[in-house]
């Protein structure tokens, strides 16, 4: 099973209330529309998962979409907010129902590839709090995982490296092992 299909199994399972389904996917013109206003290209695992679905709302503070049905889970709204996130090429892709949010960095400037970084809006808005994943992939599925009540990602450094041990690939940004954890995911 490859992670696309591990992710929409988990995703048609995962617990939410009976009257809200799960968004359909965008098209590849509106990923292209979408790339052309901002001007930042979209990782290829970020392509696959707002094709698959845009702006679910699950997971403790939601996805965010292109122009989801959800306004408030609009990643757009999100860059115009804070425009050095938009400057910075990073893409905000959930939240943690705190007012909190994970970021992908798409320049490098963390190591290669587009690991998953948490940031506490109390601490700074243009800074990282953390890392909680090497890519999209695995964040998604540490946080739909979590949703049926597993526990332990990405706080806890051996259950954490056991998930992704690509996660130990990024030495200039926190691991989250330590952290207050509060209701973050």
């Amino acid at each position: 099973m490859n992670c696309i299909e591990q992710i929409s199994e988990l995703l048609d399972r995962v617990p939410r209330p009976p009257e809200d389904s799960i968004p359909s996917g965008v098209t590849a013109n509106e990923i292209a529309k979408f790339e052309e206003r901002t001007g930042i290209k979209l990782p290829f695992m970020l392509r696959s998962w707002l094709s698959l679905t845009n702006g679910p709302c699950v997971g403790p503070g939601g996805f965010y979409g292109i122009h989801p049905l959800r306004s408030y889970l609009d990643i757009e709204e999100f860059l115009g907010r804070f425009p050095v996130w938009m400057t910075r090429q990073w893409i905000p892709v959930a939240g943690d129902g705190c007012g909190n949010h994970y970021i992908i960095p798409t320049q490098n400037e963390f190591g290669l590839g587009y690991p998953v970084i948490f940031i506490d809006m109390g601490l700074a808005a243009d800074s990282p709090s953390f890392l909680v994943a090497s890519d999209l992939a695995h964040f998604i599925v540490g946080v739909l995982r979590k949703e049926f009540g597993d526990t332990g990602w990405p706080f806890k450094r051996e259950i954490t490296l056991e998930f992704d041990p690509r996660i130990s690939d990024y030495h200039t940004v926190k691991f989250p092992w330590g952290y207050p954890q509060g209701n973050r995911i």
